[in-house]
């Protein structure tokens, strides 16, 4: 199954010589590695050339103008080979409620902020059926 696009009549429209379309896209129960493909015509756009979309549920997505793909990205880690044995010293690190949990970062200092860097596209296969992005394309 792929991302469902649902797109009332009222939400295209045009400025000057630029179409406009809006809509709801509801991602899939399974998530391909690399985006979900949208097709610009179900936005009333041959051509976009700016797309904005929204974030929804914790989950933020950008548009790639050359797959005419929606990638979606969540901020995440991905561990190394050390093995947990190894982590005997470093900091905890705290939740979003800033209470410190029981995953310890090696070799890090208490009440020091950490940059993980950019943020992760989710895994493939990933459900994310219950997640909603309101995307706006404006081109030809």
């Amino acid at each position: 199954m792929a991302a469902v696009v649902s797109i009332p009549t009222s939400r295209k429209s045009t400025i000057g010589t630029w179409k406009v379309g809006i809509a709801d896209v509801t991602m899939d129960s399974s998530y391909p590695t690399g985006g979900e493909a949208l097709d610009p015509a179900d936005f009333g756009i041959t051509t976009p050339y700016i797309v904005l979309v929204g974030t929804a549920s914790g989950f933020v997505a950008e548009w790639d103008y050359t797959n005419k793909k929606l990638i979606v990205y969540n901020q995440g880690i991905t561990t190394g080979s050390t093995a947990t044995g190894a982590l005997a010293n470093g900091a905890f690190i705290e939740d979003v409620d800033a209470a410190e949990t029981v995953v310890r970062a090696s070799n890090t200092a208490i009440d020091t902020t950490y940059s993980f860097g950019a943020m992760k596209e989710v895994p493939a296969t990933t459900d994310l059926s219950t997640v909603k992005f309101r995307v706006v394309m404006i081109g030809e």
